[in-house]
Formats: C-alpha cells, sequence, structure tokens
C-alpha cells in the first residue's frame, strides 16, 4: 500500500509530483469487500476505480470482490 498525505494547498506540488512519478504506468487490482455488494455498488466501484486509475496514470486490471 502506498499512502500519499497532501497537507499543501497547492494540489500540483511536490508530493502530487512524486506520486505521479512513482505510480505512473503500474498496475491496479482492486479488491471490493464487503458483506454482498449489489451490482449497482459493484458498477459505480468499477467506475470510481476506472476514474482514479486514468487520472493517476495507473493501469486499471479489474476489480474482484470476495
Amino acid at each position: 500500500m502506498i499512502l500519499f498525505v497532501n497537507g499543501s494547498p497547492n494540489r500540483d506540488g511536490n508530493t502530487a509530483a512524486l506520486a505521479r512519478k512513482l505510480l505512473k504506468g503500474k498496475q491496479l487490482y482492486f479488491i471490493f469487500q464487503g458483506a454482498g455488494p449489489s451490482q449497482a455498488m459493484l458498477d459505480a466501484g468499477d467506475h470510481t476505480m476506472r476514474t482514479f486509475c486514468r487520472l493517476a496514470g495507473l493501469e486499471y486490471m479489474g476489480m474482484t470482490t470476495y
């Protein structure tokens, strides 16, 4: 797990630049944990992760549940 915390009001500062550099091109597999999520919840989670990956420069590999 990688967590970036940007305490600055500058959204394009050093933390954001470092995150972009380290995450660009990395693969992301999303595990949706919960008690029987509905199809609507799965669809929303998939959309959110696809959008996040596009914005962060990650390669979205897909989602699974357990």
